[in-house]
C-alpha cells in the first residue's frame, strides 16, 4: 500500500526519535532493512517538534502513542489536540495496524 501511495504523493517519514544515539541513522537504516519506500526522512527529539515540518497542505499519518519502551504504549492524545487547534490535518495509524487499515 506504502508503494502505491509513494506512486501518487511525496512520502515523508517524521518521527520523533530523542532517545535513540544516531537516531537518524537507526531509523533509516531499520526502514531500508523493512523495505519501506520513502522520499525523505526527518528525525526530531520530541513529538512536539513535529509540527515546525507540517502545512495544512501534509497529511501526517501516525500512531499517536508515547512510551514504546513500556509494555503498554499510551495515546498522545495532547499531541492530537495541538493538531487539531493548529489546523494540521491528520489520520490515527492503528498501533500494530497495516496500511490497508486506514486506505
Amino acid at each position: 500500500a506504502l508503494k502505491e501511495l509513494r506512486s501518487q504523493f511525496f512520502i515523508r517519514f517524521l518521527t520523533a526519535r530523542g532517545q535513540y544515539e544516531d537516531p537518524f541513522a537507526t531509523t533509516q537504516t531499520w526502514l531500508d532493512a523493512h523495505g519501506f519506500e520513502y522520499d525523505e526522512l526527518i528525525v526530531v527529539g520530541k513529538p512536539v517538534d513535529k509540527p515546525a515540518h507540517l502545512t495544512t497542505r501534509s497529511l501526517l499519518v501516525d500512531d499517536f502513542t508515547l512510551g514504546h519502551e513500556s509494555d503498554a504504549p499510551k495515546n498522545n492524545t495532547k499531541f492530537m489536540d495541538e493538531l487539531r487547534a493548529a489546523r494540521l490535518p491528520f489520520i490515527v495509524f492503528p498501533l500494530g495496524g497495516r496500511w490497508s487499515d486506514i486506505m
